[in-house]
């Protein structure tokens, strides 16, 4: 490793013979989240984690250019330059079973086809979709289900006003709040990988739909919260 794009030119000779091998070596640039440091006793110089890494506790190995996270926190570079870490990263957002990693692929710390910062972008043309936090292909025919979702809104306000239902108070508000306690600790109680009718349940009482469901093609995470309130 040295100074990107240096390049160097090592003569080989031999003796007796006189033969002489030219060999061109390319310098390579330190892993992302190590620095290129210089050693004034022996005037070597080394790949050493990044001084923003070593001073929030970050375990870095320069052996393999590889860093040591905690079990559920983010750590890369935002805008593929500066060192950043996030101690913790939005639920399911972040694959907890990666402990080591190498910030040359961020993308292998982020869940169901996310990346970049803090996971908080959908990776190439996929988009973000209702009823989980996962990305997918999406196609802006899915459009048509607003028809649905006007037909069933108009049928929950109908319901709430013959039944005489208020959701501030009494049986029906402890359920919502029970519901709501389950559905923000989702990743804990149920598989993302696995569609359980229990937590469809728990996500129709928190008025989501809690089935997997695309909605158009492009759709981010801000439009995605501002549909839903």
């Amino acid at each position: 490793y040295g100074p990107e794009m240096v390049s160097l030119t090592l003569v080989l000779s031999t003796y007796p013979g006189g033969k002489q091998t030219v060999i061109e070596v390319m310098l390579l640039p330190c892993e992302p989240g190590f620095t290129l440091t210089s050693n004034s006793s022996n005037n070597l110089m080394t790949c050493d984690c990044s001084l923003f890494f070593t001073s929030h506790g970050v375990v870095c190995d320069a052996s393999d250019g590889t860093v040591t996270r905690n079990k559920n926190s983010w750590i890369g570079l935002y805008n593929n330059t500066l060192p950043a870490l996030a101690s913790n990263c939005p639920l399911d957002y972040c694959n907890t079973t990666i402990i080591k990693l190498s910030l040359a692929r961020p993308g292998d710390l982020c869940n169901g086809g996310r990346t970049g910062t803090i996971c908080g972008h959908c990776h190439g043309n996929n988009s973000v979709i209702f009823g989980s936090s996962l990305c997918k292909v999406c196609s802006d025919m899915w459009l048509m289900t607003l028809v649905m979702f006007a037909v069933l809104g108009a049928l929950l306000v109908a319901a709430l006003f013959f039944l005489n239902l208020t959701v501030t108070q009494g049986t029906l508000y402890g359920l919502i709040f029970y519901a709501n306690i389950i559905q923000v600790n989702s990743s804990i109680f149920f598989s993302q990988s696995i569609l359980n009718p229990l937590q469809v349940i728990v996500s129709f009482v928190n008025l989501d739909l809690g089935i997997p469901l695309c909605f158009y093609d492009g759709m981010d995470d801000a439009d995605k919260v501002g549909l839903q309130f």
